[in-house]
C-alpha cells in the first residue's frame, strides 16, 4: 500500500493553491479541498432523489428505533429545505445531481454562491424525498 501512495498519492491530494482550504463534504462528511469540490445549491441537493436515498441508507444504518428514524428523516426533510448558503459537494458525492459543473466548481474556487441559491421549494424536495421511499419498495 505504501508504494501505491508514493506512487501515485493518497485520496486526498495536496491543495491546487496556498489560498484553498481543507472542508468537510456536506453530503459524505469527508474532507476535501474547497478547490476541487463543488458549490450547489440547496434546490440542485434536496431534490435530487440520489441524495435521499443516500440519506435513508445511512439513517437507516444507525442503531436507533425504526420510528425514530421516520422522524430523523421527516425533520432532515424540513431542515434543509431552507438552507441559504452554498452545499461543498466533493467529487465522489457529485454524481448523486445533476448540475453545471464548470459553474459549480468556478462558485467553489471564488468562494461564491451559485446562481438561484436560497431555500428550495418543499414540495419539490419532498416528492424528491418520496420518490427515494419507494426505490426501497
Amino acid at each position: 500500500m505504501k508504494l501505491w501512495q508514493r506512487l501515485f498519492g493518497t485520496m486526498r491530494d495536496a491543495p491546487p493553491s496556498q489560498r484553498d482550504e481543507e472542508l468537510q463534504c456536506d453530503i459524505c462528511g469527508n474532507k476535501t479541498w474547497r478547490q476541487q469540490g463543488y458549490f450547489l445549491t440547496t434546490a440542485e441537493v434536496t431534490t435530487s432523489s440520489y441524495y435521499w436515498v443516500f440519506k435513508r441508507e445511512v439513517l437507516f444504518a444507525m442503531p436507533v428505533p425504526e420510528d425514530a428514524k421516520v422522524g430523523m428523516f421527516t425533520e432532515d426533510i424540513e431542515s434543509s429545505v431552507s438552507d441559504r448558503t452554498p452545499w461543498l459537494v466533493c467529487e465522489r458525492c457529485s454524481v448523486l445531481f445533476v448540475f453545471d459543473r464548470k459553474i459549480a466548481r468556478d462558485c467553489a474556487i471564488r468562494k461564491t454562491a451559485p446562481p438561484n441559491s436560497g431555500p428550495a421549494d418543499l414540495d419539490a424536495v419532498r416528492s424528491a424525498a418520496q420518490k427515494a421511499m419507494l426505490m426501497f419498495k
